[in-house]
């Protein structure tokens, strides 16, 4: 991709899904798809974002009051005090080598996509901690309606601005 002749107005749309923060030239990348995009092309982008202290901190919340599949009660309780007396530590966010340099690229994306190249259509962020309803255990009466709240919840504090949201979704058009 970084040495890929993409042409001239050649394409409608461009997308890159969870992509483009592996770029390792991002401004290079985004001229050549920029130059390959027809007059009112779209790009569009679906990526992860680094989470804020709040979002942590109610995604952590969430994980310890509510019954899950990886820790018990007693699990968590035990790693609560441990946390609090300094013998345990909180599990930072995991990483990969591939994701280490992610954290900064995906705020250039953003730059890029609200630039006088192109024209921001959308710019939504979401699920700032309801992905956590994947590891809650209990019945599916229990946990549907709750999921649904959660969700609920998550998208307006994402949308008010209280909460990063982990996922972004922009989509612009080419001017």
């Amino acid at each position: 991709m970084t040495k890929v002749d993409f042409g001239y107005e050649k394409y409608d749309a461009v997308s890159g899904w969870a992509a483009f923060h592996h770029i390792p030239n991002l401004p290079d990348f985004m001229d050549r798809v920029w130059r390959a995009l027809k007059p009112g092309g779209i790009i569009a982008t679906m990526d992860d974002m680094p989470q804020g202290f709040v979002d942590k901190f109610i995604c952590r919340s969430v994980f310890v009051l509510l019954p899950t599949y990886y820790l018990s009660y007693r699990q968590k309780i035990k790693k609560i005090v441990g946390v609090m007396l300094g013998t345990a530590k909180i599990t930072p966010e995991f990483c990969s080598p591939m994701e280490q340099g992610k954290s900064n690229i995906v705020y250039d994306i953003a730059d890029i996509f609200q630039s006088e190249k192109y024209e921001l259509l959308e710019n939504a962020r979401y699920t700032s901690f309801a992905g956590q309803m994947m590891s809650v255990r209990g019945p599916d009466i229990f946990r549907y309606p709750l999921a649904r709240a959660l969700v609920m919840v998550d998208r307006s504090l994402c949308r008010s601005g209280i909460c990063n949201g982990f996922v972004r979704i922009m989509i612009s058009r080419k001017r």
